[in-house]
């Protein structure tokens, strides 16, 4: 999403449920964003802040909405992360990962929720990867989870390849 001075901000997100309703629950999600990114760009922390009370608003039983929102300032390379429930982002620097330490509240449960901002400084061959909980949870043949260590083994292993490269081998 472009944001002004040149930034831009990152969503990825997960809707509780399945279906038309968590279909409807997301594209709500996704409006909101969008007109609040054109009418008022702010803070990722304050975005979600914002997000969370038009989300309660609707009073939709059982519908909430994990969401990871970040901008990123290419002059001076900061990516400023907050967490609304959303797996914790992974950072690739130099063919090893780290979780980036920043969590929350889904959004839609709990009235006025604070969040946090986390500031990254990065640097040139840096990937920040935002994974939903699906692709930790997928099964393989025998039953077993895919799980942390193999995505984070993972990208090890695809660091350096283009971002259409790691996703495609996630």
């Amino acid at each position: 999403l472009p944001y002004r001075s040149g930034r831009w901000g990152v969503a990825a997100g997960d809707v509780a449920g399945k279906a038309t309703a968590a279909a409807l629950y997301g594209s709500l999600a996704i409006g909101i964003l969008r007109g609040h990114v054109v009418a008022h760009p702010c803070e990722p922390a304050e975005m979600l802040e914002l997000m969370n009370g038009y989300l309660r608003k609707p009073r939709i039983d059982n519908r909430f909405m994990a969401l990871a929102f970040a901008l990123y300032d290419p002059k001076s390379k900061v990516l400023t992360v907050a967490n609304a429930g959303f797996p914790r982002p992974r950072l690739v620097r130099g063919g090893r990962v780290e979780e980036i330490c920043v969590d929350g509240v889904p959004l839609g449960i709990l009235p006025a929720i604070r969040y946090e901002d986390k500031k990254l400084a990065l640097q040139v061959g840096d990937v920040v990867a935002f994974c939903s909980d699906g692709i930790h949870e997928c099964m393989d043949k025998q039953e077993q989870e895919f799980g942390d260590a193999r995505v984070e083994a993972l990208l090890a292993e695809l660091a350096g390849g283009s971002a259409d490269e790691i996703a495609q081998g996630l």
